[in-house]
């Protein structure tokens, strides 16, 4: 990611730098690099307070697939124990 840059040149992407309130030992600072046309996000950068980085790059982004419901099912293996969260 580019630096953030409040107004990007023409065709280029908006670089978004984001601080958490409190720093998590996971987490200190993101950027975030956002399509100047579609505002998708085209790739994510996150350090931690030892500025280990971990980044993300999103490709060949598909909308509207019509994906099966199957493919969202999560089917519990044998032998596991469930555990229902109480209601408040």
């Amino acid at each position: 990611c580019r630096p953030l840059e409040n107004n990007p040149k023409e065709g280029e992407n908006y670089n978004l730098k984001l601080i958490p309130k409190e720093i998590h030992p996971a987490l200190s600072k993101m950027f975030l690099e956002v399509d100047h046309e579609t505002f998708w996000v085209k790739s994510i950068q996150i350090y931690d307070i030892y500025e280990n980085a971990i980044e993300l790059i999103f490709s060949e982004i598909k909308t509207n697939q019509n994906l099966s419901p199957d493919l969202f099912r999560f089917n519990i293996p044998q032998g596991t124990e469930q555990i229902t969260p109480s209601k408040r």
